[in-house]
């Protein structure tokens, strides 16, 4: 039976780091190395998605000689690949193609992350 993107989220922790517009660089980096994540949801007051920033996106504003005291809003990407829970794992493969990750979204509101690595490591515990 194929696994969904519910099951691989069920082992984890409820809480999802994410992200404002307005939070700044500096924050969101240190939010991702306190976490141990590459790419961090952005979402609106209502907890609706509205983008996604990863390191790519940090590396590049960095480089570019950006304040890290900036609001993450014009660096964040906005076309994100959103999935349902009820997704099989499967069909992540063509999404990784495309995207570092996958938000999965349930009535409106961000209810986990996935990205290749996670989808490794849920495959790999269950053998």
């Amino acid at each position: 039976e194929l696994a969904t993107v519910g099951e691989l989220l069920s082992g984890r922790p409820n809480e999802v780091i994410t992200a404002h517009r307005a939070t700044t660089v500096e924050a969101a980096i240190r939010q991702m190395k306190t976490h141990g994540i590459s790419q961090l949801p952005v979402v609106e007051a209502d907890g609706s998605l509205h983008g996604i920033i990863g390191e790519g996106d940090l590396l590049e504003y960095l480089l570019g000689g950006g304040a890290m005291s900036h609001s993450i809003s014009d660096l964040h990407t906005h076309e994100v690949a959103t999935v349902d829970l009820d997704l099989p794992i499967e069909e992540l493969t063509g999404i990784f193609g495309r995207s570092q990750a996958a938000v999965a979204v349930k009535d409106g509101q961000v209810v986990g992350i996935v990205t290749k690595i996670d989808v490794i490591d849920f495959l790999a515990n269950r053998r």
